[in-house]
């Protein structure tokens, strides 16, 4: 038999939240792509995946903006290529000269890195608006005759972080989550799970459907899923989740990449969809006990100002992700961190990000 190849697409978290639910003037953004991330027998690598149905359809000068954006993904010639061939031309670098030659006016003051994880596109009279996944917009005007000017550039990190009543009150509805010190945990796959999210340092939340707090990598502080504290933005730059910082109770610690990927082996354990008490999350099951424990959606919170993103899943891992080629480098938020990802309708994989990143903790046993 060939070799089985396990692909686990990682969609990176509010990329495609984004292109389905926000709006500008009442239109829907169409997705572009969206950059993943796959683990297989043969290694592993980033992608693009890519929306042929939205791009194919779109003017010459539009696709200029795309391929100039592409450039600069961080994943390999062929997936860029196969994009290459979607807006017309052997190459995205040929594609790249040639229509950004024709069609726009200026690049040198446009973060294209801003769009490694998602690129979705609205159009609006002479406006036309590229998003990516954090909430980072481009603002481009068309020109009578079709030439492109970037006219904006702003995201989330210029949005007043004071909470509004609603935030208020869902941070209310969690602060209760950090009382409960102690979990008989469920065995699932031979390894010892808590039941419930890390709630305050050394506490577990009180009820296996309560966010608890998130946590920066190898930091012993806790933020509650809305709240107003001081931020603090600087990038972990350690190899791996130290003892000392670990906020895990007693008897417990932040689970290795190795053990996050036990719950995967669906030889032994099926994951699920579910609903707990009308929260989103995804139940473990142990194929041989029948026991399960539930990770809910607890979102996570941005590290440039600490603004929380709900929707999806993710639980941080205590290590360091092993390089790839195509990773970014010289700087701290290079070094990636693995994560246990989960979504609707029934996503469950590892992926790895920035350590920047403030995620959810689900204790394993010591």
């Amino acid at each position: 038999m060939t070799r089985l190849l396990l692909l686990f697409i990682c969609l990176m978290c509010s990329t495609v939240l984004l292109g389905q639910s926000r709006n500008i003037d009442g239109i829907a953004p169409r997705q572009i792509w969206d950059v993943g991330h796959s683990f297989s027998t043969y290694g592993e690598k980033n992608f693009l995946a890519l929306y042929p149905e939205n791009i194919t359809a779109l003017p010459e000068n539009i696709k200029a903006l795309i391929a100039a954006f592409a450039v600069f993904a961080p994943v390999d010639a062929h997936d860029k290529n196969t994009l290459a061939k979607l807006v017309g031309y052997p190459t995205l670098e040929e594609a790249n000269q040639k229509l950004a030659a024709k069609w726009i006016t200026s690049l040198s003051d446009i973060s294209r890195e801003l769009f490694f994880q998602s690129l979705s596109i609205v159009q609006l009279d002479n406006n036309i608006f590229f998003l990516d996944g954090d909430d980072n917009v481009l603002v481009f005007e068309e020109s009578k005759d079709h030439k492109i000017t970037l006219k904006e550039q702003y995201n989330s990190s210029a949005i007043n972080r004071l909470e509004a009543p609603i935030d208020r009150q869902a941070r209310l509805k969690y602060e209760k989550s950090a009382r409960a010190s102690s979990d008989k945990g469920v065995v699932i796959n031979g390894l010892k799970w808590a039941t419930r999210n890390v709630g305050a340092p050394g506490k577990f939340a009180d009820s296996p459907v309560h966010y608890g707090r998130h946590y920066q990598f190898n930091r012993k502080t806790g933020w509650y899923a809305y709240s107003d504290e001081s931020w603090d933005a600087t990038v972990p730059e350690e190899d791996s989740w130290e003892k000392a910082n670990d906020p895990c109770p007693v008897g417990w610690r932040v689970p290795s990449t190795e053990e996050l990927k036990t719950l995967l082996d669906t030889t032994k354990v099926d994951n699920s969809y579910a609903e707990l008490d009308g929260v989103s999350g995804v139940k473990f099951t142990d194929k041989q006990t029948q026991k399960s424990i539930f990770l809910p959606y607890a979102g996570y919170r941005r590290w440039e100002d600490g603004r929380f993103r709900e929707g999806s899943g993710w639980y941080y891992s205590s290590q360091r992700s092993q390089p790839q080629e195509t990773d970014c480098t010289g700087a701290p938020e290079c070094r990636y961190v693995d994560f246990l990802y989960l979504s609707s309708p029934r996503y469950a994989y590892m992926g790895r990000n920035s350590p920047s990143l403030v995620l959810s903790v689900r204790c394993v046993a010591e």
